[in-house]
This record gives structure tokens, sequence and C-alpha cells, in this order.
């Protein structure tokens, strides 16, 4: 329960009208978005040096706005990545690597609004 609790407070939600532990959010909740009204956003990591990524990828959308929003996908060895449900706003787009990797990497971080369905996103791994 005490986690539900922390998620709703989190996203903005209420669990039930009645106070939970005898508290209840001074702020009213926000909007509840419906499927319909989340966006898909999905494209491609490349690497210039290796068409072939590393298992280690990973992709992380985070709110530009709500610093406890975001969101991560794993890339495909491809390159590929998806997230199927993304609140609309505006995000950073950053690639990571898991620091048991040998290689150092770098990337830019890019900015994304989402307003509906988002196709062949493009970002760049770079090897230094």
């Amino acid at each position: 329960m005490r986690v539900q609790f922390m998620a709703a407070v989190i996203l903005g939600l209420t669990l039930s009208p009645a106070p939970v532990f005898g508290c209840t959010c001074a702020a009213p909740p926000r909007e509840v978005k419906t499927a319909s009204e989340l966006a898909a956003v999905s494209g491609t990591v490349s690497n210039s040096d290796n068409p072939q990524l590393s298992a280690k990828v990973k992709v992380m959308l985070m709110s530009a706005s709500q610093p406890l929003l975001a969101y991560t996908a794993d890339a495909a060895t491809s390159g590929s990545f998806a997230f199927n449900q993304v609140l609309p706003g505006e995000y950073w787009a950053i690639v990571t690597v898991d620091a048991s990797v040998e290689s150092k990497w770098s990337t830019r971080k890019a900015r994304v609004e989402v307003v509906g369905d988002i196709t062949h996103l493009s970002l760049e791994l770079i090897a230094n």
C-alpha cells in the first residue's frame, strides 16, 4: 500500500476518496490521461564505429518539467528502441551504456516534444 501511495503522489493521482492513513493531498489530483492520449516513441541509436550495439545500451526519456517522470527502454543490438505509453510533454532523450562495458561512450541529449506518436527518433552513441 505504501508503494502505491508513493506512486500515486508522484503521479498526482488519488487512490480513493477516503484519506489514506488519515492524511489528504493538499493539491487537487492531476488529470488522468487515457490510453488514447498516450504516445508511442520509437527510433534508433547509431554508433559510427560499429553497426552492432552492445547489449547494455539503454535509452532514457526524462521529463524536462517533472524531475521524477522518466522512461527507460533497452535498445536492441540493431539500435532500435520503443516506448509504448508516454505522457505528452517535453523530454530529454539520452543514451546510456552499462558501466561494466570497457569502452567509454558519450552522447548528446536530444530535446523531444511528445504531442503524439514519434517514429524515427535518431540518437547517436560516440566512442571516446
